[in-house]
């Protein structure tokens, strides 16, 4: 009987002991008290207090959106042990605020990136009788995606791609190619062109200098083309030696 008893109040002991707080460490939590701090600061009306650094607003002009860009603090270690800082300049994710329906939205909720830069551009929909009858305001990033040299960190020693977006923040995409690292960009006026200037991405140090390579791209169509096709290429620098040719 006194068996019994034993077997029947231990779990009820165990339980007991484990949610005691002078079993845990002071400044610990355990999972379930994790899970419902979470539930109940997303039900909290009163601001939540976090270390998500979140920057000064950018207003975009004759619009309801609002962008807040997201600062990275990278952790880096010191003889102290660790700690974060401002050592990896740029954002790793902007947030949209509406300011008429109190919406709010990230760039992208699966994408590791650094937002190097980001900027707004005017395309043109549509003409009649050569007079501007439509127009679209977009937003366009140079964002790096990939550690490309393998360092562990991704910063701006790795390929920064274009991406564009519209000011909500929805239809985000990529438009330059994977392994071509962004130089500078152009959008043609009057048209869905977008001229991209590029380098063959390489992380070795002794490889040659870096050639410049350009693609064109249609927001309407959606896909980029070298600028310069591999025949006139070749033919070109066949006559530039031709012409150029050292005297012996």
């Amino acid at each position: 009987m006194n068996r019994f008893v034993l077997l029947t109040l231990l779990p009820t002991f165990l339980f007991s002991c484990s949610n005691n707080p002078a079993n845990h460490p002071a400044g610990s939590t355990t999972k379930l008290e994790t899970e419902n701090n979470l539930v109940e600061n997303a039900e909290n009306p009163n601001p939540v207090s976090s270390d998500l650094e979140i920057m000064q607003p950018e207003i975009i002009d004759d619009s309801d959106w609002l962008i807040f860009p997201l600062a990275h603090k990278a952790r880096s270690k010191t003889p102290f042990g660790s700690k974060r800082s401002y050592n990896n300049p740029g954002y790793w994710n902007i947030a949209f605020y509406n300011i008429k329906t109190g919406q709010t939205r990230l760039l992208s909720d699966s994408l590791k990136m650094i937002i190097h830069s980001h900027q707004i551009k005017t395309r043109l929909v549509a003409r009649v009788e050569g007079q501007l009858e439509k127009s679209e305001r977009m937003l366009f990033y140079l964002i790096g995606t990939k550690d490309a040299n393998r360092d562990g960190k991704l910063n701006f020693a790795d390929p920064k791609y274009l991406f564009v977006s519209d000011l909500s923040g929805n239809n985000f995409r990529q438009i330059s190619p994977d392994g071509y690292d962004v130089v500078d960009w152009w959008h043609i006026d009057g048209t869905a062109k977008i001229l991209i200037q590029t380098r063959k991405y390489s992380d070795k140090k002794h490889d040659k200098a870096p050639v410049n390579i350009f693609f064109s791209y249609d927001l309407d169509t959606g896909k980029p083309e070298p600028v310069f096709k591999n025949d006139f290429v070749l033919k070109t620098r066949q006559l530039h030696r031709k012409l150029w040719a050292e005297s012996k």
